[in-house]
């Protein structure tokens, strides 16, 4: 028997993440290969962009900007 648990897949890792959102600002889905070959969600997201996905991607690409220049 299988449960809701046997479809979930795994939260990205942060390469996976940082690939995503390369992707999604670039529309590449050559760049989401690269990183994250194994990673449906980076391919999907390349392929099916749209202006509020490249929107989100500039909002998380400026908060880790920030997030590793902060204080230095």
């Amino acid at each position: 028997m299988f449960s809701n648990q046997d479809h979930v897949q795994p939260d990205p890792d942060f390469e996976t993440a940082i690939a995503i959102m390369i992707a999604i600002k670039n529309k590449s889905k050559i760049i989401a290969n690269r990183f994250s070959f194994q990673n449906r969600i980076a391919i999907l997201i390349a392929k099916s962009i749209s202006d509020f996905q490249i929107k989100i991607g500039q909002r998380l690409e400026n908060a880790f900007l920030t997030a590793i220049t902060d204080g230095t």
